[in-house]
């Protein structure tokens, strides 16, 4: 386990690493304001491989006298920008799962019942406001077939109908859809539904009123791993409120994502999941599949995994 203390932004990032037989720190050769900016470089080269390749090349110099070696996880809790640190950029065959706090992990979780089959929303009707998502339908049919259920799309995919859906708890909550990061307020970042044939905004705020408890979140959209930090280093945002909610583990993204992209890495994530109930082999065997298949880095490095390595 791997705590990114809190200090200055101009000063060397400090880390205090928990492994089964030591205790270590280490002072990385670079600082929080030094990472922000390469993490900037990297959005801003979004959409252009070279430019994502070269910058990927850049971060994992950076990391590379880090702590890659662990044999089976690696549990990073975040301070400052590490909290959008894409992990799936990094060259380590470790998975990694990223820790809301530091007592996550020995936490007495909230129950989530898992009444309901998994809850699958794709490519919610627009009104014209958003493009319509294509590849995130044919995202939502193939996840459902390996569920057995069927997806909410276009105009059935509304709150009302995904509360109904989810009711006391669900396993699996997807979500294929548009994602909305807002900066000057986090707890205005959302997931879009439709109402009445219009886009419709389901917020950070909306989830903490009203729940939709579930085991495992993935917010297959855009930015929906982003979020501020505003109290100590408490980072408010969709995750947060998906927590609180009870879920265990969410899977998020950092960057807008390429539609087909995403497609193809749920694809692998849930062929994986099924076969050994862990999020975090499904999420570095989907990395590695896309990866080795050509992807470029904001294709396959784009999801995060917080919360729990596996239910």
């Amino acid at each position: 386990m791997i705590y990114v203390l809190p200090g200055p932004s101009d000063q060397p990032i400090r880390l205090f690493n928990i492994e089964s037989k030591k205790i270590s720190f280490t002072s990385l050769n670079w600082s929080d304001s030094e990472l922000k900016e390469i993490l900037q470089e990297f959005r801003d080269s979004v959409g252009i491989p070279e430019e994502e390749e070269d910058i990927t090349s850049v971060l994992n110099e950076m990391m590379d006298d880090l702590f890659w070696s662990a044999e089976k996880r690696i549990y990073v809790v975040p301070s400052g920008t590490f909290h959008f640190m894409p992990w799936g950029l990094l060259e380590e065959m470790a998975p990694v799962v990223i820790l809301p706090t530091g007592g996550w992990l020995l936490r007495k979780s909230q129950k989530v019942e898992s009444l309901s089959p998994p809850v699958i929303i794709g490519n919610p009707q627009f009104g014209g406001k958003m493009e319509p998502l294509p590849a995130a339908e044919f995202e939502s049919r193939d996840v459902a077939k390996l569920f057995g259920t069927s997806p909410l799309l276009h105009e059935k995919a509304t709150l009302e109908a995904l509360q109904t859906q989810v009711g006391k708890g669900t396993s699996i909550l997807h979500l294929a859809t548009h994602g909305v990061y807002n900066d000057l307020d986090p707890l205005r970042s959302a997931f879009i539904l439709t109402e009445s044939g219009k886009a419709r905004a389901v917020t950070a705020a909306d989830l903490l009123m009203d729940p939709l408890p579930a085991r495992l979140v993935v917010l297959s959209a855009c930015e929906t791993g982003l979020g501020k930090t505003l109290a100590g280093e408490d980072l408010q945002g969709l995750t947060r409120s998906f927590y609180l909610g009870g879920s265990l583990a969410v899977l998020s993204s950092l960057w807008p994502v390429e539609d087909e992209g995403a497609r193809q890495f749920m694809n692998e994530f849930y062929r994986q999941f099924q076969n050994t109930k862990r999020f975090d082999q499904a999420w570095l065997a989907a990395r590695n599949s896309l990866r080795n298949s050509g992807a470029s880095p904001s294709v396959y490095g784009a999801f995060v995994l917080s919360g729990s390595a596996g239910i």
